[in-house]
């Protein structure tokens, strides 16, 4: 995926590594983990207008925040504040939630995305470092404007979560890379989080694939046309179960692991096994006291084996062992915290 520039507020920009070739009937949509250009911008840059546009849908948590949403407009177009506050209501419209009042939106020309996205051959790009989505300002015959915008906020909404131990815009929120078994298939090099360069890997990177389905889902809330499924590999098109899974992921964000205990009693030298539910990816640990081995088993392996603390990984297993054994007779209690 191509780069940023690195001052946009001067309109800086740089000669950028190309990207791999396309068919030019291959949309591409980029978001950008490289260079960032500037902070929340307090006044609009040269060479646009617009401001903060007051929404109605606030959040009961950070009212102040998710109330506005900044939008700039290219000076190619004549100023209409009435256009921006229409993007503003239509993104309030979609799934959200503190995020809505973090991001930036550049509505330019067809041309000026090809300069900001580093690329000819793309429709929008989002820029994770500062919040910053430049996106067309019209429709165009490969894109309309709303279908282009709601990807790339669905690159911020994922800026905005938390799936570790990965990071949830390369590799999708907690509960959508679960059930889409995006560790897994990572490991078996059937999906790239995080790669942009290769049109290739491009079309299986999950973090696109969060994008579209976010996008797909909002269409269908809003009643809007859908626009074809042609940036990513149709293995993340969201079925039902998918969709439900990424509205989770926007209204109830996955924020921390979940703690519970296993209590027993062991004699001398004796071991005993307890079957674990892992309804999602990311990493167990199991703490109990000294004078214990412990031990995470999957179906024919153990994962990890030690005192005191152990570590997994949970990569589509839904459920594992742990095993306990003792040292000396005693009575134990187990700590396990997972996703």
């Amino acid at each position: 995926m191509p780069r940023w520039p690195l001052a946009l507020v001067v309109f800086a920009v740089l000669a950028l590594p190309a990207t791999a070739q396309a068919s030019s009937a291959t949309p591409y949509f980029f978001h950008d983990a490289g260079a960032s250009f500037g902070l929340r911008l307090a006044a609009p840059p040269p060479g646009f207008w617009g401001g903060e546009y007051d929404v109605s849908n606030e959040c009961p948590a950070m009212p102040t925040v998710c109330g506005q949403v900044t939008i700039y407009t290219s000076a190619a177009y004549p100023e209409d504040e009435q256009a921006n506050q229409d993007v503003a209501n239509f993104l309030d419209g979609a799934l959200h939630g503190p995020e809505l009042g973090t991001v930036t939106i550049l509505r330019v020309t067809s041309d000026q995305i090809g300069q900001l996205c580093g690329s000819s051959d793309a429709l929008a790009c989002y820029d994770p470092q500062t919040g910053t989505i430049a996106t067309p300002a019209d429709d165009s015959g490969a894109v309309t404007a709303k279908s282009a915008l709601l990807h790339e906020f669905g690159h911020h909404v994922a800026n905005a979560r938390r799936n570790p131990p990965w990071t949830a815009i390369d590799w999708g929120p907690k509960r959508w890379a679960t059930y889409e078994n995006v560790c897994a298939q990572t490991r078996a090099q059937k999906m790239f989080p995080g790669a942009e360069q290769n049109i290739n890997r491009y079309r299986l990177n999950p973090g696109e694939g969060w994008a579209e389905a976010y996008r797909v889902l909002n269409e269908q809330r809003l009643n809007l046309p859908p626009f074809d499924w042609q940036a990513v590999s149709r293995i993340f098109y969201p079925d039902a179960t998918a969709l439900k899974l990424v509205q989770e992921d926007v209204v109830d964000p996955w924020l921390k692991r979940t703690t519970s205990s296993i209590s027993g009693r062991l004699a001398a030298k004796r071991s005993r096994t307890y079957r674990v539910s892992t309804p999602l990816d990311g990493v167990i640990t199991v703490t109990g006291p000294a004078g214990l081995r412990l031990a995470v088993l999957g179906p024919s392996s153990t994962l990890n084996a030690g005192a005191r603390t152990v570590n997994a990984e949970i990569c589509g297993r839904r459920t594992l062992r742990v095993r306990v054994t003792a040292k000396r007779a005693e009575r134990y209690a187990l700590r396990v915290t997972e996703p």
